[in-house]
């Protein structure tokens, strides 16, 4: 009798995988039909689509999820761009034609952004709008190369009409959507979150009123333009969309430039696209939208290099405040931060700790697995040290491997289980060297009851001298005075 093994431990990651892939594939599916769906919606007159933002969000997604850029997740786009076709009255031959002219260029766009990286995609410098810029450019040719041929035997419209329509439309949605899809924050929720805290819950700084009058602003030029009318008056919200990409997140400016495209599109031109056949020109539509496009880059490109500026300040601030092996505070930050740190107001009845800690012998692991060992050491020692401390709490290294702790506690005693508390865990601890060795320290301390009567320096010569206490009296101890 043959026995069969059933391996239920190999089935069970499979079928996972298959309903994962199942379900990308179907998002993706919806999402492509639909986007399609809404530009058929604004079929105009003689043109195949009046805005078509399908093809720049599906070249901006497979670039902002990379796992997405597999073949069956682009088979299911294709699929989408289809079914939606034949959805809005095309046959089977126009739907696959149009369908190739479409991916033409979304494969364009995301196979020269993606050759570029980062660089490209990270929106951090106006490098990645000079890319995008070009990116669309190409997607754009790509695209209306194809499909002009498809619009000019449909509408019977000249070929280069149709190419000009349609070249000016995809230029302007890949120039506008890719950056907001690039741009989505991963936690929306927590930006949406932090501005509702920042609009309402906290006090308001000069910024909050820099950045509610450069929205009052957009909102006057905008309404202004509406009013005044005439072929210049998109541009009015230029100054406004400019100074919002200075004091605004990047998705944020990248938003309100997709609304002034869509609005100028739509309050200015709509009527002239509509009378396209009857006799306004193909080429006064690609100027008006190619205006329109290049006014967009100028608060695109500012925010990007002000998102880069931003990101240089914090790697700076991070490079002058932190140590840069074990990447806690360095001496220069932590007394920065002690004393304000130690007399701020506090709730009754809670005390206040600062400690001392040093590494027992830790000469000896330099001196026996080397420099690096020690390193190690020190990166283990204070990753086990903040575990046990509160995001409150101040951890700073002094210098060597003296490390110095500011914590409020409930108790008087309680800075004292505190520092056991630690000493307890790196003792237990193995350090990873070639031969493997366990660290013991020494922790000195000061503590006081209610309001916090030394400065930083006087409360750190204390701990010092409760340390040394500690160590005399054999290492592996704690001494807290607190009187």
């Amino acid at each position: 009798m043959t026995e069969v093994i059933r391996n239920d431990s190999l089935s069970a990651p499979v079928m996972t995988s298959i309903v994962r892939l199942t379900w990308t594939m179907l998002i993706v599916f919806l999402l492509t039909a639909s986007l399609c769906l809404l530009g058929a919606a604004t079929r105009p007159v003689g043109f195949l689509a009046g805005f078509w933002p399908a093809n720049a969000v599906t070249a901006a997604i497979f670039l902002r999820y990379p796992p997405l850029f597999t073949p069956l997740n682009w088979v299911a786009a294709v699929f989408g761009f289809v079914v939606a076709d034949l959805a809005s009255g095309n046959d089977m031959v126009t739907a696959l034609s149009l369908t190739g002219s479409n991916f033409a260029g979304i494969l364009t766009a995301s196979i020269f952004l993606k050759r570029l990286g980062s660089q490209a995609t990270g929106l951090k410098g106006g490098m990645s709008i000079l890319a995008i810029f070009f990116a669309a450019v190409l997607a754009a040719a790509a695209t209306s190369i194809m499909g002009s041929h498809v619009s000019a035997l449909l509408f019977g419209v000249p070929y280069a009409n149709a190419f000009m329509f349609c070249f000016s439309n995809e230029w302007t949605n890949y120039v506008t959507f890719i950056p907001l899809v690039l741009a989505f924050p991963a936690n929306f929720r927590q930006l949406l979150r932090r501005m509702a805290q920042t609009t309402f819950t906290t006090p308001w700084t000069e910024a909050s009123y820099q950045r509610l009058f450069a929205f009052v602003l957009l909102i006057l030029l905008g309404y202004g333009s509406h009013l005044i009318s005439g072929s210049g008056a998109f541009v009015f919200p230029l100054p406004a969309l400019i100074l919002m990409a200075m004091l605004y997140p990047v998705f944020v400016t990248v938003g309100l430039v997709l609304l002034y495209t869509v609005w100028c599109q739509s309050v200015f031109f709509l009527d002239m696209i509509y009378k396209g056949v009857a006799g306004v020109g193909a080429e006064e539509i690609m100027s008006v939208r190619f205006a329109i496009t290049l006014v967009a880059l100028g608060p695109l490109t500012v925010a990007c290099m002000n998102a880069a500026r931003e990101a240089l300040r914090i790697a700076l601030d991070q490079a002058a405040t932190t140590d840069d092996l074990t990447g806690v505070l360095n001496r220069r930050a932590f007394f920065a931060l002690a004393d304000d740190t130690l007399h701020m107001k506090h709730p009754a009845g809670t005390a206040t700790v600062v400690l001392m800690l040093d590494i027992d012998h830790f000469k000896s692991i330099n001196d026996r697995f080397g420099h690096s060992a020690g390193d190690d050491a020190l990166k283990a020692f204070t990753k086990l040290v903040e575990s046990n401390l509160r995001s409150t709490d101040l951890l700073g290294r002094l210098g060597g491997e003296e490390f110095a702790i500011i914590a409020r506690t409930g108790r008087l005693r309680d800075g004292d289980i505190l520092a056991n508390r630690i000493r307890e865990a790196v003792k237990q601890h193995t350090i990873r060297t070639v031969e493997g060795s366990m660290l013991s320290m020494s922790i000195g301390g000061v503590a006081r009851y209610g309001r916090f009567d030394l400065e930083i320096e006087e409360a750190l010569n204390q701990a010092d001298a409760a340390l040394y206490k500690a160590k005399n009296a054999g290492r592996d101890q704690v001494i807290i005075t607190t009187a």
